[in-house]
């Protein structure tokens, strides 16, 4: 599955470099189903999916039940 996204990751940022896109703006709906908007600039788009890749990818020897927070 990494490698799928990570061809869909190239195809998405390949394509707002062609097509000289500026902004790409998500919208979605909150838990209380309240829309939301938020506009994303091409390298934080890129930042995020870095981001992504990095906290999807399995941690060794701990589990998300397992993680504390202080």
């Amino acid at each position: 599955m990494g490698v799928e996204m990570d061809k869909q990751q190239e195809f998405v940022l390949r394509t707002l470099e062609e097509r000289d896109i500026h902004f790409v703006r998500l919208w979605f709906t909150d838990v209380l189903g309240f829309l939301k908007s938020v506009a994303v600039a091409p390298a934080e788009l890129e930042q995020a999916f870095d981001g992504a890749s990095a906290s999807t990818a399995p941690r060794s020897g701990a589990s998300p039940a397992s993680t504390s927070r202080t």
